[in-house]
């Protein structure tokens, strides 16, 4: 038998490739799926050159069902101005 994840792992990004950019973008994405449930780690990909967000991130749910539920209920919030799209991330 095949090792059974722990976790789910999400990559959220911006709608239409608008960047995700607040003072503190990672708590406030952190924040939103915390109310989901427990996560692991999030983070959004910065550019090492500009600093700024290339517009999409990744956050790792503690557990498999809820990675279910937090694409379920918040796929197409808003985070900002900005709604956002959650797709799983095959590991």
């Amino acid at each position: 038998m095949g090792k059974i994840p722990l976790y789910k792992k999400l990559r959220v990004s911006a709608d239409k490739g608008i960047p995700l950019v607040h003072s503190d973008p990672d708590d406030e994405v952190a924040l939103l799926f915390k109310k989901i449930g427990d996560i692991k780690s999030c983070s959004l990909v910065i550019d090492e050159h500009t600093g700024i967000s290339k517009g999409f991130g990744f956050v790792e749910m503690a557990l498999i069902h809820e990675g279910e539920i937090a694409i379920n209920e918040l796929h197409g919030t808003k985070v900002g101005r900005n709604k956002i799209r959650i797709k799983r991330v095959d590991v």
